[in-house]
């Protein structure tokens, strides 16, 4: 049934609210100094505890716990902007085309898809029926459903996934590209390949990183062959022994009240992923003496994408410089309300860029400069390893 216009007043009244209401806080975050401002004043530290408690407040968030506007700045003080951590909530909807490097293709999304699919074949290709997932997120606004159901039909519907292989190690599945969701993964910061961004601002602040997004995505260790599967852990983390280099961040909540504290969880995991990508595009430059390519930082990205109720908005984290880290910022890509049929059209044709993307550009990078890692070592045993090209 198409929208009543009563309920598209509704729609389109509540989010120009809400966009009016959030532009009209305090200004907009500075950018912090860069970690070279080691002789900077002394900050007062952070109380630790008072930290850990503001992190748990964010995570547990549900929509009528009392996390407030004032909770949230004292988060970005404390936390985001001493560690460079930039979030742009608003801009114009980018070109979609220039932005994802794919205007030689079909501007249609379906035919854009045929030639997705022609390169990467995978079950994680959306092609839903759309007034079918229009009517749905009308539903659970109509019905007042909770934020469970908002993510479970999220998954079900747009957030595919691929068959789990359990002998992936001992060479199941085909040798091939493949995106791998992981779902609410627990991953802590090591000392070794998955470390949490340097503060950029004296002192450090205490905060443990322990972050679990709603959704990710990674690349398939299926992408590698089966020699080298049972050693890239030795070089880059491992998700589940399963998957390596994630590009793609969801958070999920119910409605508008939610979404800072989506933001705040995006913010947080999504630096992480594109600071240990960072390093290691970084140390392979090192290693091979290479100086940063202008490929190098066109790529060096890390998609992020918050589901509010029907409202979607898709993020891209970058680095703020190259060669060195100096922080990131997390730049506003494009917004749609699954309320309207288009947006829907437009949110699946995003989905299905975003791993285009992490297939065809990220994955392949990550890939080469793994080996290349592994080549700088005196020595190393290269058999087994191979190349997967497009």
């Amino acid at each position: 049934m198409a929208p009543t216009v009563s309920s598209s007043i509704r729609r389109s009244t509540a989010r120009s609210l809400a966009s009016y209401l959030k532009s009209s806080q305090s200004s907009r975050r500075h950018v912090p100094p860069t970690a070279h401002c080691s002789n900077s004043p002394a900050i007062a530290a952070t109380d630790p505890n008072h930290t850990a408690r503001l992190w748990r407040s964010v995570m547990s968030y549900s929509g009528t716990a009392p996390w407030t506007s004032s909770s949230a700045s004292v988060f970005t003080t404390s936390v985001l902007e001493p560690h460079g951590i930039t979030i742009e909530e608003f801009g114009a909807n980018q070109n979609l085309g220039s932005h994802f490097n794919i205007e030689h293709l079909p501007v249609d999304p379906s035919a854009r898809l045929d030639h997705y699919k022609s390169q990467f074949p995978s079950r994680v290709w959306v092609q839903p029926d759309m007034e079918c997932v229009r009517t749905e997120y009308d539903a659970m606004y109509r019905y007042r459903m909770n934020e469970a159901e908002h993510r479970a039909y999220a998954l079900y519907a747009l957030f595919l996934d691929e068959p789990r292989y359990p002998g992936l190690l001992e060479g199941a599945g085909d040798l091939k590209w493949l995106p791998s969701r992981m779902i609410k993964l627990e991953k802590k910061p090591d000392k070794r390949h998955w470390q949490s961004p340097p503060p950029v601002t004296p002192p450090s602040k205490s905060f443990d990183w322990d972050v679990c997004p709603d959704c990710a995505y990674h690349v398939s260790l299926q992408a590698f062959s089966p020699a080298f599967r049972r050693t890239i852990k030795h070089h880059v983390a491992s998700a589940q022994e399963r998957a390596v280099c994630p590009y793609f961040t969801i958070e999920f909540k119910k409605d508008g009240e939610g979404e800072q504290t989506a933001m705040h969880h995006l913010a947080v995991a999504s630096s992480i992923a594109l600071y240990n990508r960072f390093c290691l595009k970084a140390v392979t430059r090192q290693l091979g003496g290479k100086k940063w390519s202008a490929d190098d930082r066109e790529q060096m990205r890390h998609y992020a994408l918050t589901f509010c109720g029907s409202l979607w908005d898709l993020y891209c984290m970058v680095p703020k410089t190259f060669g060195f880290w100096t922080g990131c910022t997390m730049q506003f890509i494009s917004v749609g309300d699954c309320y309207f049929h288009q947006d829907v059209e437009k949110q699946v044709g995003v989905i299905n860029d975003v791993h285009y993307w992490g297939l065809a550009v990220h994955g392949q990078s990550c890939e080469q400069d793994i080996v290349d890692k592994i080549c700088s070592f005196s020595g190393a045993d290269m058999s087994g390893i191979m190349l997967m090209k497009e």
